[in-house]
């Protein structure tokens, strides 16, 4: 789904930022090992899309290409943005519900999140359909919950036993395992259809063999708009929100912010910035002009 012909319209001027996202998960399970928090360069801007057909590895794309087909079939642009947007599979091994949508380089030299956001904020107005900034490369996490559990043995039987649980309670989940990490107690991890139902679980857990299993949710930040850049490790700095604005609009320009906020109950700040050409700049810059506190580990790109 992609042309080198079409010219799509310019990017606005300054980013046009809803705020309807909900809170992330709390930081509740370690970062991975593998987790880069150095400077990023800004790349990645795709938007996740699930609630789709699962009933074969290829069936997500094309029941997403159906969809996108219907809602932009009135608009006057539809052809154009149809073929500047680029869908993949999430998974080309097994089925899953959700796939991912991009615009294709070849269309737009510069990243535009502007595009995506339209398209992002028309496929969740269909029912059962949710649609978001992509928080993580790898497998989708926001629909995971993590137990833990002793060793394998009890893995094993703890992974039968809750997926009685969640059949009983109708908690529709498409995939499960056992895992390892190093030095780390054994995990079951499922991969739930419904977040909903992955809040339900958090609120009220699920009682085996007479004890409470607390899960666990992998640590991401929802972003608000493509190309959120977040700084980590800000606990501790206070007015941080105040001080990085300042920082950037002295440094890029007054104008250089165009939405911030904090995440994880102030352990993060992020940023919107202007433009794709700002976001670069910001990202590899050394930032030698900023007082960093103690516990900052990096800037990344949401």
């Amino acid at each position: 789904m992609s042309s080198t012909g079409s010219r799509l319209p310019p990017p606005p001027e300054r980013p046009q930022i809803f705020v309807e996202r909900v809170p992330s998960p709390p930081a509740n399970e370690p970062p991975s090992a593998s987790h880069d928090t150095s400077l990023l360069s800004s790349a990645g801007v795709e938007i996740m899309v699930y609630g789709l057909d699962c009933s074969s590895t290829t069936s997500a794309v094309a029941d997403l290409r159906g969809k996108l087909g219907a809602i932009l079939q009135n608009d006057s642009n539809a052809t154009m943005v149809m073929n500047a947007l680029e869908i993949r599979q999430a998974d080309t091994q097994r089925a899953m519900d959700h796939a991912y949508i991009t615009v294709n380089p070849m269309a737009s030299r510069s990243p535009r999140p502007d595009i995506l956001e339209t398209v992002r904020r028309l496929l969740n107005d269909l029912d059962g359909i949710g649609a978001m900034w992509r928080p993580s490369s790898g497998p989708d996490k926001t629909r995971r919950l993590v137990f833990h559990a002793g060793d394998k043995a009890d893995a094993e039987k703890l992974m039968t036993q809750l997926r009685e649980w969640f059949s009983e309670k109708k908690y529709a989940f498409y995939w499960s395992y056992t895992s390892q990490l190093p030095h780390a107690p054994w995990r079951v991890t499922f991969d739930f259809f419904n977040p909903a139902h992955v809040k339900d679980i958090c609120d009220r857990p699920p009682i085996i063999d007479q004890e409470t299993r607390i899960p666990s949710r992998p640590r991401f930040i929802l972003s608000i708009y493509g190309l959120e850049v977040a700084i980590l490790g800000c606990s501790d700095w206070s007015n941080v929100e105040e001080a990085m604005n300042g920082y950037i609009r002295k440094r890029y320009g007054d104008d250089a912010v165009a939405f911030s906020r904090t995440a994880n109950q102030g352990a993060a700040y992020c940023v919107v910035l202007k433009d794709a050409k700002t976001t670069d700049l910001f990202l590899k810059d050394d930032h030698t002009h900023l007082e960093k506190p103690p516990g900052m580990i990096g800037i990344i790109a949401v």
